[in-house]
């Protein structure tokens, strides 16, 4: 991806469950500002969370991040102080 904020994992874990074209969505998304100022690579890695291991509910999951960021975390378990081993457990 060529937003430099965003962890290769993440880049690794959505080309391995979803494919090229997520990844694709994703730079976009963090290009927009969908993060609204939080840490992008949380934002985005709870819309993946969300969207399914097939990514099947991928756009649901955007739509929820654009009408409050704050939902997506609390959909995929990131809205807690312990976001950060969260995504350390679930990104490797």
């Amino acid at each position: 991806m060529a937003t430099p904020q965003i962890p290769d994992r993440l880049r690794r874990y959505a080309a391995s469950h979803h494919g090229d074209a997520l990844v694709d969505r994703l730079e976009m998304l963090a290009a927009e500002g969908i993060h609204d100022g939080q840490d992008v690579e949380r934002v985005l890695t709870a819309i993946v969370l969300v969207a399914g291991e097939d990514g099947g509910r991928l756009e649901d999951a955007i739509a929820l991040a654009r009408a409050d960021w704050r939902d997506v975390l609390v959909s995929a378990g990131l809205a807690d102080e312990d976001w950060p081993a969260q995504l350390d457990r679930l990104l490797g």
